[in-house]
């Protein structure tokens, strides 16, 4: 494997780069996964002990009254599913990331329109459109789950179906409300080249690198999730989340969530054969050393896209 292109400008000062690098590296990401993003807690569980395909018994969110007061909305998170605007054409990104205050901050459904939920302080989220006053953003909930979203009689939706309506959720914030970063890198991930490509906001190619890729990671955009943590155990390594979830599972293992991830396995912990078949499918997997330099370019918020075979244009 080619060793990733050397950064020239490096900049431990800029957020861009503020990271740790330590967040993807030493633990092996299938026990940091299984541990950390699944269960949400910093124990490693023990092993199986549901199905792999046990599904959590989950409803879709209540629908939100136009005009409602903000104490009656949903507040969005990594582990909710709610309803909202899927994104379009109009959309796209922009290089940008906004963070809510100390404060939740309202969603809208358009520009001055009706509220949908809450934001919380602690997601930061990509822009992917502007109005004066307002920022069309990505969001960390689901829309549905995968058992939603398909249709009646148990008959397994079009791939195409299950991309419009699990993931890719939308919303419009006030810009009043929230700081604004800019001139942030994006990721490409290409499936059929095993391919991720870190680009500059200008278009400069930042690092390439070798990529194991799940043939359950969503495509489409998304985003890298806020929340990234540490489980106990295993050194001080954290796998990089997506916003993006799975579009077949509506759980892993009983749980409300169904990851999906990057990271660098090592050899300093141990997990079953079996774990490290169910975990797979929903893995990016680069070397321990290309997960630790990708680490650096990172941030919560910033716009990943995986494509089939499509290479993004650089200008």
């Amino acid at each position: 494997m080619a060793a990733p292109r050397e950064v020239t400008d490096h900049d431990e000062s800029d957020p861009v780069m503020s990271l740790p690098r330590r967040m993807a590296v030493r633990a092996p990401v299938l026990v940091i996964a299984a541990a950390l993003l699944l269960s949400g807690c910093s124990q490693l569980p023990e092993g199986p002990t549901a199905a792999p395909d046990a599904t959590p018994q989950m409803t879709a969110p209540a629908a939100i009254a136009p005009g409602a007061a903000p104490a009656e909305l949903q507040e969005l998170r990594y582990d909710t599913v709610a309803m909202t605007p899927v994104i379009d054409g109009d959309a796209g990104p922009t290089g940008e990331v906004a963070q809510p205050g100390a404060s939740k901050v309202t969603v809208f459904d358009a520009v001055d329109g009706n509220p949908l939920a809450l934001l919380s302080p602690a997601e930061s989220v990509p822009v992917i459109a502007h109005s004066p006053g307002w920022v069309r953003v990505m969001l960390p909930s689901r829309r549905l789950l995968p058992t939603q979203a398909r249709p009646k009689g148990g008959v397994t939706a079009p791939d195409r179906v299950l991309k419009q309506f699990v993931n890719r959720g939308t919303g419009w914030i006030k810009t009043s409300e929230v700081t604004i970063k800019t001139g942030l890198p994006r990721v490409f991930v290409s499936k059929d080249n095993n391919r991720l490509e870190v680009i500059s906001a200008a278009g400069r190619p930042l690092a390439v690198y070798h990529a194991n890729i799940g043939a359950g990671v969503p495509e489409g955009p998304t985003f890298i999730s806020s929340g990234i943590g540490v489980a106990a155990g295993c050194g001080d390594a954290a796998p990089i989340k997506l916003s993006a979830q799975s579009e077949t599972e509506d759980g892993y293992r009983g749980q409300s969530v169904s990851p999906v991830f990057i990271a660098g396995p090592s050899a300093e912990c141990s997990y079953t054969a079996q774990d490290v078949a169910d975990m797979k499918p929903r893995m990016i997997q680069l070397s321990p050393a290309d997960a630790t330099q990708l680490a650096s370019f990172l941030q919560p918020g910033i716009e990943l896209d995986v494509v089939a075979s499509v290479q993004p244009e650089v200008s």
